[in-house]
């Protein structure tokens, strides 16, 4: 889409932003969906769980939440942005500040917090048992030929 992006002055440029909000909030409820399907797979051994479900949950969770504070957040830094306006009507420049340093705070605890919830993930799919019931217990057996070969 950002090769279709028009310049912020264009008249077609709220269309574009309309059409890349619809596509990113396409993009992330069928990866939402996809998430709890894929805990069904047969080859992954976790028939959703609660334990499945709940981490998966607080993925939503965290994302809904993380979410909500940007948008907040943004509202405010417009808002302080139209108080910084001088009265010829030209914006102050606001380098830093508050909002900026939100945002940073807001990043950080996602990060940490996804990581962690990756990890969690992780860790449930690796304790199902399917496929490993021989993993470091069963021995390869030889092929014929290197067995004759060795007793000779």
């Amino acid at each position: 889409m950002a090769a279709c992006r028009p310049q912020p002055s264009s008249d077609r440029r709220p269309w574009f932003n309309y059409a890349h909000w619809l596509v990113g909030n396409l993009a992330l409820a069928f990866a939402v969906v996809t998430i709890f399907l894929g805990g069904s797979l047969a080859a992954l051994d976790i028939v959703p769980t609660g334990d499945y479900i709940g981490i998966v949950f607080a993925f939503c969770l965290l994302h809904f939440i993380a979410h909500l504070v940007l948008m907040v957040n943004k509202h405010f830094e417009f808002t302080d942005s139209i108080k910084r306006t001088t009265p010829e009507g030209e914006m102050e420049p606001a380098v830093g500040g508050f909002h900026s340093y939100m945002r940073w705070v807001v990043f950080a605890f996602y990060a940490l917090a996804a990581f962690g919830i990756a990890i969690a993930l992780a860790a449930l799919i690796g304790k199902s048992t399917k496929g490993r019931e021989c993993w470091g217990e069963c021995s390869v057996p030889e092929a014929e030929g290197e067995a004759e070969g060795e007793s000779e």
